[in-house]
């Protein structure tokens, strides 16, 4: 053989070499597509979840907006009320 097909055989087999560790194995390709698509299932469950955490915050923001208004005026009440009896107690 030739030396020259002996250097192009040589070079075609490392090449091949290189291009092995290189590919991809489609084994290994089908359990990670397999894990993704896994994955997207419970991003798509929790982002369910998440919406209903939303919207029950915003059902407990209309009635913490409630309590807070009621013991605003319950206080303003009750300095109405002390500030009354107490300024003409003194007086």
């Amino acid at each position: 053989m030739p030396d020259n097909t002996r250097q192009q055989l040589d070079y075609l087999a490392q090449e091949l070499t290189r291009l092995e560790y290189r590919m991809i194995d489609p084994v290994d390709f089908g359990e990670l597509k397999g894990e993704v698509a896994a994955l997207k299932a419970r991003v798509d469950n929790m982002a369910g979840k998440v919406d209903q955490l939303l919207e029950m915050a915003n059902q407990g923001k209309g009635g913490l907006w409630m309590f807070r208004t009621a013991y605003v005026a319950a206080g303003g009440m009750a300095v109405w009320l002390a500030e009354h009896f107490i300024t003409k107690a003194i007086k």
